[in-house]
């Protein structure tokens, strides 16, 4: 009975709870907030749950919180009026009933100049100055809006769109040289006082005028360096020599410069990257053009100039990317052309050219790579040009791809053909050539194709032959005069082997390597007294003729002579007292096993 009592006080203590706390959930009150703004579109308030300005929230009794206006643009904040009056922004607000709240706004006058920020375009107007209905005073109106102010603006007019100066004109209101004509039409705009001008505002008579071929730009002899003058629209100005150096080395645009007064361009584009339109410069008095091109990327019509004055054209493209048509040049006054075009990617036809002055057309088209693997590609016909003037010729063509008939050429007067075509693919009929004044033959078909019959050639006058034939050459040579030749090393390659034996080496003093592979014809009349260095001279050759007679004694090298080769004879005879190398004479010849010459001076094996 006693538990029973316990479990019933218990349970009404926990009904009594219950009960109060029900009561007090049922007793707690709600209050609404009802905010507007005036202007309505003047901006908004902000509360606990973001922007409520123009809503009905609901919030527990005793609430708390912060509401605040945010005006927009060209407004500022008054005063909250209704539930609350206040002048605080933000304010607080304790929610004790319903609320109904204005937030009261108005436009702004910063400046106070009577017109409201919204409409105001110069907010900033000084104290005290009368305004236009756009908020400006005088000082701060810019009625063209060219960035200057009417008070300081010389020029109220500006066109939209035009850039102004410091005193509000732009190129269109200004004439800045008093020549009647605005600067932005202008192109001479510093026209003297009282000087006729033209519709360009520049001089006239023009000191400058067009060419009857359509392109070239002059000056007349009266106009001096620095005038200006306009042709079809375009500026130009004549400069002279130093001028013209001076802008190249900067860089600077010269397609629109007049060179009338430039007599010398030598080098003037050698090593740059520069690849201006120059086609209407006047080159009339230009003499010098050498290295003009030298190593550039220049690559652009010049076919109009007249180069008739010049008189040296040597380097003026070597090594350079040009390869555009020139073939109408006048160039019948120059003398030298050597390297002219060597190493460039030049290979456009020029056989119309009179090069009846040149002298010296060496390495005019030629390589100066390694082994010259890589070739110059100049390859037209040129078989009629007058080259009777011409004394040196020397790599002319080595390591080109020239394969062209020249035989026609008149080389009377050349002196020197060494190199001509080496290390090149020339192969054509130049029997014909009289070579009768050519001293140096040296390396003259080396390395090359040429194999064709030049057996009638007269070469009584020349003294160096090395390397000559050292290339594919096997022809008929037999009745040549050699009889002022002093070298013959490495004279042939490996196919030739014709018969020589009447030839007159009686003055030669070097025959090293002088024979390749392939040779064995009987040379034992041959007069070698003066010869001294006879080293490798029949090295891996077929050669095994009776040579037994030969006076070797003016011989003081006779080092790998016979070495690999197929000789077996008697040169016990040979008087070798002055042969002081003679090492690996007669190596690797096992069929040699007749006699051979008695060394004194140096061991043979």
């Amino acid at each position: 009975m006693k538990l029973q009592k316990i479990y019933i006080l218990v349970l009404v203590f926990l009904l009594l709870g219950c009960s109060k706390d029900s009561d007090e959930e049922v007793s707690m009150k709600k209050f609404t907030l009802s905010i507007s703004v005036s202007p309505a579109d003047a901006g908004r308030v902000y509360g606990l749950t973001g922007y409520i300005s123009g809503l009905i929230e609901t919030y527990n009794e005793g609430s708390t919180f912060t509401i605040e206006a945010r005006p927009n643009y060209g407004y500022g904040f008054v005063e909250w009026t209704g539930s609350i009056q206040s002048t605080d922004n933000p304010v607080s607000i304790i929610m004790d009933s319903d609320k109904i709240i204005t937030c009261v706004l108005e436009k702004v006058d910063t400046d106070k100049d009577g017109v409201t920020d919204d409409l105001d375009i110069c907010n900033n107007t000084p104290e005290g100055e009368e305004v236009d209905e756009n908020g400006c005073s005088d000082s701060q109106r810019d009625t063209d809006f060219d960035g200057v102010l009417d008070l300081a603006d010389s020029c109220p007019d500006t066109p939209m769109g035009e850039m102004a100066d410091e005193n509000g004109c732009s190129d269109s209101q200004k004439d800045t040289d008093g020549d009647g004509v605005t600067d932005n039409i202008d192109l001479c705009i510093d026209t003297p006082q009282g000087q006729a001008v033209d519709e360009y505002g520049c001089p006239t008579p023009s000191p400058v005028y067009l060419d009857t071929n359509g392109i070239t730009v002059n000056s007349y002899e009266w106009a001096n360096i620095g005038d200006k003058g306009v042709i079809d629209g375009v500026l130009y100005t004549i400069v002279d020599e130093t001028a013209l150096r001076a802008m190249v080395n900067s860089g600077e645009d010269v397609s629109t410069v007049c060179t009338t007064k430039v007599t010398d361009m030598s080098s003037l584009f050698s090593d740059t990257s520069l690849n201006p339109n120059i086609s209407s410069w006047d080159v009339s008095n230009v003499t010098t053009m050498d290295y003009m091109f030298e190593y550039s990327q220049f690559n652009r019509d010049i076919n109009a100039w007249d180069v008739s004055n010049t008189t040296t054209m040597n380097y003026m493209f070597f090594g350079s990317q040009f390869n555009q048509p020139i073939g109408n040049w006048n160039v019948g006054k120059v003398s030298d052309m050597s390297r002219m075009f060597a190493v460039s990617s030049f290979n456009q036809p020029i056989g119309n050219w009179d090069v009846s002055s040149v002298t010296d057309m060496s390495r005019m088209f030629s390589s100066v790579q390694v082994n010259y693997i890589e070739k110059v590609p100049f390859n037209q016909d040129i078989g009629s040009w007058d080259v009777s003037s011409v004394t040196n010729m020397s790599y002319m063509f080595s390591g080109s791809l020239f394969n062209r008939d020249i035989s026609n050429w008149d080389v009377r007067n050349v002196t020197n053909m060494g190199n001509m075509f080496s290390f090149s693919l020339f192969d054509q009929d130049i029997s014909s050539w009289d070579v009768g004044n050519v001293i140096n033959m040296n390396y003259m078909f080396h390395a090359s194709v040429f194999n064709q019959p030049i057996g009638n050639w007269n070469v009584s006058s020349v003294v160096y032959m090395n390397f000559m034939l050292a290339g594919s050459f096997n022809q008929e040579i037999g009745s040549w005069d050699v009889s002022n030749v002093t070298t013959m090393s490495h004279m042939f390659g490996s196919e030739f082997n014709q018969p020589i034996g009447d030839w007159n080496v009686s003055n030669v003093t070097n025959m090293e390597n002088m024979f390749g592979s392939s040779f064995n014809q009987p040379i034992g009349n041959w007069n070698v007294s003066k010869v001294t260095n006879m080293r490798y001279m029949f090295s891996g050759s077929s050669f095994n003729q009776n040579i037994s007679a030969w006076d070797v004694s003016s011989v003081t090298d006779m080092s790998e002579m016979f070495a690999y080769s197929a000789l077996n004879k008697d040169l016990s005879v040979w008087n070798v007292s002055n042969v002081t190398r003679c090492e690996r004479f007669s190596y690797n010849t096992p069929q040699w096993i007749l006699p051979k010459p008695n060394f004194t001076n140096c061991d043979p094996n």
